[in-house]
This record gives structure tokens, C-alpha cells and sequence, in this order.
């Protein structure tokens, strides 16, 4: 599955391919998910690696970013319930959150390591990709705890598109408005 946030409609398309990871083989349209009811113009979507947990986040609400689950997994076209909002800006606005303006207010996409006990955040405004732990699995409504930040400002500016290998090993961002995709090498996955 392969999943695009289009702030155009305001929601997320989903993709099937028949080869994993091959965009340059058979590419099917699956469905697409309005995400409206949050966020009128989402820009980064991530997904757990069990497809039960999507999130995403955009420019209605820069600060913040959305947790729904998924019945049936990686099927968006199925019931989704939204969880709740995670808030960059202000402990006061999600219970269990807590601020991290000072690492970054305008999150641009978004990742996590393949157990979902690491999350990664595009910084727009920072230009530099922030990292946290999670003490809970794909739950970013639970403690979350700032471990650091990589610049990528040499390289690009405004990050929108963020993934990492299957091992761990490479990671891979795209900017705005940037035709390429900068591929970087993590000595520890």
C-alpha cells in the first residue's frame, strides 16, 4: 500500500502494489479517506507497520498532527475513528502531550522506525528532522520524549516527505518545491 496526503481535496489517497515497494509496476487505486473533519489541507501521512494507526498532519493546525485507527488494517475505505490530536504548541491541549515548540512549530511529515517505539517529524520551520521515543507502541497520545534533531538545511529547505528503509539504515527526504529525493546514511537504524 502506498499512501499520498493531497491538500488539494483534503484527504488521503491509498494505493495498491502488486510488487511491494515498486511504484514503476502495477500502481492501483484503493480509496481515499477525508480528512476534513481535522485537517482541511494534509501534507504528510504515516502509517503503522501493522496498518491499524494512521496519522497525519497539514496546515490547518501546524502545530499539531491527528491519530485515527483503522478496523481493517491499511483499508481507509473501512471504518477509521479518530483518536486525537497531538499538539506541538501547548501542554493544555491534548491530555498526556506535552510542548515542543522549542523543537519545532510547523511539522512537515512525518515517520516511524517498524516497531513504532521512534517517531520522526519534517520540520518546516527548523528544517531538520526531529526524533522521539515513544514508551508506547504507534501511540503519540501517550509519552513522548525528544531525543534529538538531524539538519537537513544544507541539503534542502521545508521538508514534506520523509521515509526510512525497511532496516533502518537509510533515511530519505524530500523538500518542497525540490525535484529530488536526498538519501542519507544512519550508522545506528
Amino acid at each position: 500500500k502506498m499512501y499520498v496526503a493531497d491538500s488539494g481535496i483534503a484527504g488521503v489517497y491509498v494505493y495498491a502494489l502488486t510488487t511491494g515497494f515498486d511504484v514503476l509496476g502495477t500502481v492501483s487505486y484503493s480509496g481515499l479517506y477525508a480528512t476534513t473533519g481535522q485537517e482541511a489541507s494534509p501534507k504528510g501521512v504515516a502509517i503503522s507497520s501493522d496498518g491499524t494507526k494512521i496519522y497525519i498532519c497539514g496546515d490547518t493546525a501546524p502545530d499539531s498532527f491527528y491519530q485515527y485507527t483503522l478496523t481493517t488494517p491499511n483499508d481507509v475505505t473501512g471504518t477509521v475513528t479518530y483518536n486525537g490530536s497531538y499538539s506541538f504548541a501547548s501542554q493544555e491541549n491534548e491530555p498526556g502531550a506535552f510542548s515542543v515548540s522549542a523543537q519545532e512549530a510547523l511539522p512537515g511529515c512525518m515517520a516511524f522506525n517498524a516497531d513504532g517505539t521512534r517517531m520522526y517529524i519534517g520540520g518546516v520551520a527548523g528544517q531538520d528532522i526531529t526524533q522521539y521515543t515513544l514508551t508506547t507502541a504507534f501511540n503519540v497520545l501517550g509519552t513522548v520524549t525528544f531525543n534529538g534533531q538531524y539538519s537537513v538545511s544544507s541539503q534542502l529547505t521545508q521538508p514534506r516527505g520523509l521515509a526510512f528503509s525497511a532496516d533502518g539504515t537509510q533515511m530519505f527526504v524530500m523538500g518542497e518545491n525540490v525535484l529530488s529525493v536526498h538519501q542519507y546514511t544512519l550508522t545506528t537504524a
